[in-house]
């Protein structure tokens, strides 16, 4: 925001810390939130966990943008793990809270709690993976978004979870006629950072 004095910033939908939309007010800016409503469930179950006493743990990709993001939810108060071996060495009190990354695995999370769950006398999970309902009903399943997007892939393992026949795909061209074949239902997502354009063709 350094040097800006007038305009407008859009909060792009993986969110960011609370800072950056006050300093963009307090400089006059106008501030458009895109965050993803999931994300914000993220930034205010770990900001609520924090403030009543919790130790936090989010389960995630260190980093990452939107793990940044709920970082700075959390005060800064929180412990980013990726898998259950990088709890080894963690300080932590008897009363913990996770959360997760909205698109990390229902069995990253599992892998992590499992480990948890020994250690602590009270263990608070708030599942924040973003929901698959559509690729539950869906008989074809369509990801498009980078393949190089940890986020994306994710999504298109969440969905090939609940719909064996997803395709993860970053541009139209790579559809297949015959996915389609006998289909009824197909359900189109996308990553987050996905531009609209792609969705649209």
């Amino acid at each position: 925001l350094d040097g800006i004095d007038r305009g407008s910033v859009i909060i792009r939908s993986h969110g960011v810390v609370p800072q950056v939309i006050e300093d963009a007010r307090a400089c006059g800016l106008s501030v458009v939130d895109a965050t993803c409503p999931y994300v914000k469930k993220v930034h205010k179950a770990a900001s609520n966990l924090v403030h009543e006493g919790y130790d936090l743990i989010i389960v995630g990709e260190s980093g990452h943008p939107e793990v940044e993001g709920i970082v700075g939810h959390a005060e800064g108060k929180a412990h980013v793990v990726a898998s259950p071996q990088d709890l080894d060495g963690l300080t932590l009190g008897k009363r913990v809270g996770v959360v997760v990354q909205t698109t990390q695995t229902a069995a990253n999370l599992s892998a992590v709690v499992a480990a948890l769950a020994p250690l602590v006398s009270e263990l608070r999970v708030v599942n924040t993976i973003c929901a698959a309902s559509l690729a539950s009903e869906a008989d074809i399943m369509i990801v498009v978004g980078g393949k190089n997007s940890g986020n994306t892939r994710r999504l298109a393992q969440i969905c090939h979870a609940a719909c064996p026949k997803t395709h993860h795909i970053e541009d139209a061209a790579e559809l297949d006629r015959s996915w389609f074949d006998g289909a009824r239902l197909v359900g189109i997502t996308a990553g987050a950072s996905t531009p609209q354009a792609h969705i649209e063709r």
